[in-house]
């Protein structure tokens, strides 16, 4: 058809000419838009809604398609942790735990702060503040397996540097 077709007034509007939608506008610039109609206090919202949330049976997600192949995902997974997920890497970049937990780079990969070219895991071009009131813990799997501490000794700022558990320090 070379008509436009609006239903229910400036709700949803098909731009046929332009293979166009709008909601919430009766000109859409985009292949989709949706407008709020310019209320301060009027968000954009885009639910996307999955009848078995909770029952580990299915997610929520947004796809992100390169012709017919998926390339990018960002939703939610069955185990309700939020992810953006490389289709092409076959791997989590991004995920937040349903617990909090913030997961980067699960599958290969560096983290960059301040550089575009990471060459280790955690790769940070500029200064860097660890606070912390225990210790900084190398090597090993977990802090009662860790092979060297650096940790304060007391509230003068001291510190000490040496092997964890009955092991000599500095």
């Amino acid at each position: 058809t070379s008509a436009n077709t609006s239903l229910t007034s400036d709700v949803v509007y098909i731009d046929d000419a332009n293979s166009s939608v709008g909601i919430g506008t009766n000109s859409p610039s985009e292949k989709l838009e949706i407008s709020t109609g310019g209320g301060v206090f009027e968000p954009a919202v885009i639910a996307l809604t999955s009848n078995n949330d909770g029952a580990g049976a299915a997610g929520s997600y947004i796809y992100f398609k390169d012709n017919t192949s998926v390339k990018w995902q960002i939703g939610k997974n069955v185990a309700q942790d939020f992810i953006i997920y490389d289709n092409t890497a076959n791997g989590n970049k991004f995920r937040i735990l349903d617990n909090g937990d913030i997961l980067l780079g699960e599958v290969g990969g560096n983290v960059g702060i301040a550089t575009t070219s990471p060459n280790y895991k955690l790769d940070v071009a500029g200064s860097v503040r660890i606070e912390s009131t225990s210790a900084l813990n190398f090597g090993g799997t977990a802090a009662a397996s860790s092979t060297w501490q650096i940790q304060t000794a007391n509230s003068q700022a001291d510190f000490q540097i040496g092997e964890t558990q009955t092991g000599p320090r500095m």
